[in-house]
């Protein structure tokens, strides 16, 4: 059975959460500080824990109403106050459970709604075919044949409980009717409820910061510790099969070290599967041994292979300790129950962004296909940019509590920055489109490259492969994020590279940093007799000055072939011409570029020599395909 939705009312500063879709494998609760995401959980974690545990009504329902709430308890105008109703929705086993005990009365797909309140009762709703019901309670007791006739036409439990009433002189129906009294008292859904589908709910564990284990404590006062980080170091020592009683025992030391070292291993591959911050870790226990008969002492110690040195357990990075805290602690679970709720409050607080996302790979690849999943989070790597449906906002409303909405973008800005922040940084990891990425510095490179690949392709000659994905950075100092943004992902990129003094630096130090190698640099000026180069010098210059003219057809008169500079770049030699001729504006570089998509090839004739210098770049950079 799957928990489909909840809706917690009147706990702590939840007055009325709203009803919270629950998904079939992971949900995401996403809000600020204080915003009361941990009361969520909690609610729900009591409504039926692995640890008994009850609410507590003077702690924790809200204390803005308490009294008078309290007193109307006492005056009898107030039953019991509702803290959480959860809806279920029954599987297959679940329909076929309640079928073996009592008849085909469930319809598939049924869902079940269990509400619990403050003093520990229940109410139960379930649709429940009655006439099915009886019909199956007939067939299966002993009646007379008299009795049988009667009782065939009844219709429901009360119309059964009535003709039985009838019929004093059968003793069977005597026996009969003792037995359904109580069963029409208390109803037939609680009579299904009890018999069958309360122990079909599946329990509930909360793991919170208060279950991180601890690296060490004595062996007597392991078991049965009121303190939950010792209780996670227990369930780890019932892993390894040895209780601390057995530990203290010196007589088969051997024996319980051989155990211990077993199950170390064992987790040591499962954490190191999902933990990909440090390989070099190892996970050793070991018990001291105290003088007489002193109580020992078990220790967790964390080997680095790396630096050859252990250290205790308390003293590694706070997420490695919480990520082996919980991963021992799902084991012990695992082995005990084949169907969890999972509870994670803040999970990954305290790790790399990175761990958090081998943590979301956890819950998504071992915990998620058998188990439920409820997390709270603040941080933009622990929600899955692609399974925003998952995602509960959770706000606390002025003068209306805490409330819960599966309209993740419709929220107050704080709350809701998580999100953008997750989808920005997917947005990110997503924005080269192809396994094949050419960075240019701008988007007038980017049009001269499409411009120039038509026109080549359609002269029969080579243009740039499709397979490379354009991206235009915005300039040479962007060139290192997004380099390594693109290493990130694990992509082929190339840069090419406009070259300038200032650019070569850039350049150098990429590769001196790993961003790229020398063979992902494609530099412009390697297709022109010149040491600097920009895209825009692939052209013959007069070509360019046509492209410049038509761009700014006011000041093409005083645009000057004999005004223009020295420099070896064609954009700077036009830039001194706009300053010399006392033109008045700054020249544009990309002002061109968008008059090049009508004009060249058509209006703008195009010399071998630009096609041939073109036709160079794109063969150079279609060899660095992957």
């Amino acid at each position: 059975m799957k928990l489909k939705s909840y809706h917690v009312t009147d706990f702590k500063n939840v007055d009325d959460s709203n009803v919270i879709d629950v998904d079939p494998a992971v949900t995401c609760f996403v809000g600020k500080n204080e915003a009361g995401k941990t009361a969520l959980l909690q609610a729900l974690y009591r409504f039926n824990p692995i640890i008994p545990e009850s609410f507590d009504e003077i702690k924790e329902y809200p204390r803005k109403g308490l009294l008078q709430y309290q007193r109307a308890v006492e005056a009898g105008k107030e039953k019991s106050a509702k803290v959480i109703t959860a809806t279920f929705n029954l599987e297959d086993n679940d329909v076929e459970a309640i079928a073996s005990e009592f008849g085909n009365c469930i319809k598939p797909e049924q869902d079940l709604t269990v509400s619990l309140h403050y003093d520990g009762t229940r109410t139960v709703s379930l649709q429940v075919d009655e006439s099915n019901w009886v019909q199956h309670y007939i067939e299966n007791i002993e009646l007379s044949e008299a009795t049988l006739l009667k009782v065939k036409s009844a219709k429901n439990l009360g119309a059964l409980v009535k003709i039985l009433g009838d019929c004093e002189d059968d003793a069977l129906a005597v026996s009969s009717l003792a037995e359904l009294k109580p069963i029409e008292e208390r109803s037939l859904i609680i009579e299904i409820w009890s018999k069958v589908l309360k122990a079909r709910i599946p329990q509930i564990f909360l793991f919170d910061d208060y279950r991180v284990m601890k690296g060490s404590a004595p062996l007597n006062a392991i078991t049965g510790s009121l303190d939950k980080g010792v209780n996670t170091l227990e369930d780890l020592l019932a892993l390894a099969g040895v209780t601390p009683a057995e530990l203290q025992d010196n007589t088969n030391y051997e024996h319980h070290k051989a155990k211990l070292e077993a199950i170390a291993n064992e987790i040591t591959d499962d954490v190191f599967h999902y933990w990909k911050q440090n390989s070099s870790l190892e996970v050793m226990f070991d018990v001291h041994r105290a003088p007489g008969n002193q109580p020992g002492e078990f220790h967790i110690r964390i080997k680095n292979n790396k630096h050859r040195v252990t250290v205790p357990f308390d003293e590694r990075s706070r997420g490695f300790v919480w990520f082996f805290s919980f991963l021992a602690t799902f084991k012990k679970l695992s082995e005990d129950h084949d169907q969890l709720i999972i509870l994670l409050d803040e999970p990954g607080l305290n790790l790399h962004a990175s761990a958090q996302a081998d943590l979301l790979n956890f819950i998504e690849d071992i915990l998620a296909p058998k188990h439920q999943v409820l997390y709270t989070t603040h941080s933009p790597f622990m929600i899955d940019a692609h399974r925003l449906e998952r995602v509960r906002t959770v706000e606390d409303v002025d003068s209306q509590g805490v409330k819960v909405s599966s309209e993740c973008l419709s929220v107050d800005s704080n709350t809701v920055f998580p999100l953008q922040a997750a989808m920005g940084y997917s947005l990110a990891q997503t924005l080269f489109l192809g396994p094949n990425c050419l960075l240019v510095e701008g988007p007038s490179d980017l049009l001269y490259l499409q411009i120039m690949s038509n026109i080549l392709e359609s002269d029969g000659r080579e243009p740039l492969s499709d397979k490379w994905v354009i991206t235009p950075v915005g300039g040479a100092d962007k060139l290192a994020t997004f380099a390594t943004l693109i290493g990130a992902n694990q992509l082929n990129a190339c840069v090419l590279m406009d070259v300038s003094q200032k650019d070569k630096q850039r350049v150098g130090n990429l590769i001196k940093n790993n961003f790229l190698n020398k063979k992902q640099v494609v530099q412009l000026n390697d297709f022109v007799e010149s040491p600097e180069a920009d895209i825009e010098d692939l052209f013959e210059q007069g070509e360019y000055m046509s492209l410049v003219r038509l761009a700014y057809p006011a000041l093409a008169k005083k645009i000057k072939d004999n005004k223009l500079g020295k420099q070896p770049r064609i954009i700077k030699r036009i830039e001194t011409c706009f300053a010399d001729c006392k033109i008045g504006q700054r020249f544009n570089h990309f002002a061109p570029s968008r008059v090049a998509l009508t004009e060249l090839g058509t209006s703008i004739e195009l010399h071998d020599e630009t096609k041939d210098r073109f036709e160079a770049v794109f063969k150079k950079l279609n060899s660095l395909i992957v």
